[in-house]
């Protein structure tokens, strides 16, 4: 089967990149799996991963939705090759610690969405784009059910229209 590649102006996101139904024992975990997938494909720097753990100790990235908790890690440009997201779906929650409320946590993180975007001028456009996923239930859910990378591909894609 031929692997789709979802390309907008700000970034790529295919099968490659997706990650569906992944067990995980913790943040850490998903992070390392993501950031990984991210430089295997040569979207990112080797700094990137550690990057965006460093990051995350000081700009958190968790968020509750109506649905689930969601996760949107990403770092600074300096370590990104060209812009990508990874993608993964958690069949366990993680805990985040939540953006914007220093101290408090969003244990129920399943879905996180990693941002590797080069132009540091695209990362709000991206984040507000990603939001609009978040607040609409009907996509959140079916990217959450879908067991597969290139249904959570479809159901991601079908959110942006």
């Amino acid at each position: 089967m031929e692997n789709k590649v979802i390309d907008t102006t700000n970034f790529i996101l295919n099968e490659d990149l997706i990650l569906a139904k992944q067990t995980v024992k913790d943040q850490e975990e998903i992070l390392r799996k993501l950031g990984g997938l991210l430089y295997e494909h040569q979207f990112v720097k080797d700094s990137y991963t550690k990057a965006v753990m460093e990051r995350e100790k000081v700009f958190p990235t968790g968020i509750a939705t109506s649905v689930t908790g969601v996760a949107i890690p990403h770092t600074d440009s300096i370590h990104v090759n060209r812009s990508a997201i990874a993608i993964a779906t958690l069949e366990q929650p993680v805990v985040f610690e939540a953006m914007g409320y220093p101290g408090k946590n969003i244990e129920n993180v399943t879905l996180v969405m990693m941002l590797a975007i080069q132009d540091p001028k695209k990362v709000m456009e991206v984040i507000r784009l990603i939001m609009k996923i978040f607040t609409t239930e009907s996509i959140l859910n079916s990217i959450l059910d879908a067991c597969s990378a290139q249904a959570v591909q479809e159901a991601f894609y079908h959110g942006l229209n």
